[in-house]
Order: C-alpha cells, then structure tokens, then sequence
C-alpha cells in the first residue's frame, strides 16, 4: 500500500478510537473526515478511484458501528417521540371518523326502522325515549 492510503487508515483508527488529532472528538466517521483527519482536503477519498475502495468499505463499516453504538441526543429523542406520538394520533384519528361514519349509519338504520314500525301499527308508536320538558 502507498504511504498516502496508509495515513488515510492511521486517522479512520484515530477516529474509531475517538482519538483525533485534527477533527473534534465524537466527529461522525465519513470519507470527508478521515481525510481531514489525514492532513487532506475534503473530498479526497473518492468512490471513483480503485486505490481507495478498501479504505471506503472500512470507513463504511466504522461508521455503521459508531452510528449503532452512539447514543442519542435529548434533542432526536424528542423528535422520534414526537413523530410517533403524530403517528398514533394519525390512527386514532381514523379510528374515530370511521366510528362517526357508523354511527351516523346506524342513527339512519333507527329512523328508517321507527318510519316502518309506526306505518305497520297505524302511526301509534310510543316512543322509547320522551323529549325532555
């Protein structure tokens, strides 16, 4: 290996260990902050160049193992807490318009079936429940 991709690999163990010398600790590993890391620019490490492809499979499993084992701020809590609490309401809100749907279907059912019993007695129902005065 070159000594360039070699000191590429020295920073991404700088980082996995949170150890950097140049990026702020706790900096999430990317392709742009192992280069930084290295003393190189931003956008060094290129997909496109075959030199690199080992270097980007281990900064893309480092970052995939920092991303599983970091912990997450009071801030993205709250903001997980709140997109689920929204879903929830979503299905509640269903839930509810679909229960007024049938009610209203079954109010239509009583009136139409209070119509039939009052023309087969001969318009003499007493009514199950009486008006309040």
């Amino acid at each position: 290996m070159s000594q360039s991709i070699l000191e590429y690999f020295d920073a991404l163990e700088r980082l996995i260990k949170n150890a950097p010398r140049v990026v702020p600790k706790n900096t999430k590993i990317s392709n742009d902050s192992v280069a930084i890391e290295a003393g190189r620019k931003r956008g060094s490490i290129k997909r496109s160049r075959a030199m690199f492809s080992v270097l980007i499979s281990a900064i893309d499993q480092a970052a995939t193992n920092q991303n599983c084992c970091v912990q997450k701020s009071p801030g993205d809590v709250l903001k997980e807490r709140n997109k689920k609490i929204k879903e929830e309401y979503g299905q509640l809100r269903e839930q509810y318009e679909y229960l007024v749907s049938e009610n209203i279907k079954m109010l239509v059912v009583i009136a139409e079936l209070k119509k039939e019993l009052a023309q087969f007695r001969g318009g003499n129902v007493i009514p199950l429940f009486l008006p309040k005065e």
